[in-house]
């Protein structure tokens, strides 16, 4: 897969939620030039793909358009990241976004407010909140292990 077949398909991941509903079909003459550029290895089998897909293919492609060359360089970046990840991790991930996207518009917000307040962090305090997270994670598991097994002893045993 080329490289901007792989950037399509990120920016169709990051809107389709927005348009996964939408009936309208986008013909390939209604396409500007710059889409038809972007998109030109769809154009083949464009008539072919569903209307949602051709709505998410042609958003994706104006959003791209839009982008300067930073932007374009950080969502390839981004997308090579995700392609270097496990198909495991990836699913972690898809999962945890369906959840986060299931959130009160509220919650969401928190969530990205703390997010943002955890990047602007210098290096070493990320770090150190990493790490306990990670032994507090880990001390979590451990709690539980240690309660299931006590459980599992003072249960009289049925023959």
């Amino acid at each position: 897969m080329s490289m901007l077949s792989r950037l399509i398909v990120l920016l169709l991941v990051l809107v389709s939620s927005l348009f996964a509903n939408s009936v309208f079909a986008v013909e390939w003459k209604t396409l500007s030039n710059e889409q038809q550029q972007v998109l030109k290895q769809f154009s083949g089998q464009w008539d072919a793909l569903p209307a949602a897909k051709r709505e998410k293919l042609a958003i994706g492609a104006q959003r791209w358009i839009k982008m300067d060359a930073p932007q374009r360089n950080a969502v390839m970046e981004r997308f090579n990241q995700w392609q270097r990840l496990s198909p495991e991790k990836q699913a972690t991930l898809k999962h945890q976004f369906k959840k986060f996207k299931a959130m009160p518009p509220e919650k969401q917000k928190k969530l990205r407010s703390a997010m943002d307040a955890f990047k602007s962090m210098p290096a070493d305090k990320q770090r150190n909140l990493r790490e306990q997270y990670k032994h507090a994670k880990k001390n979590k598991s451990q709690r539980q292990h240690q309660k299931n097994k006590q459980h599992k002893q003072k249960r009289p045993r049925r023959h």
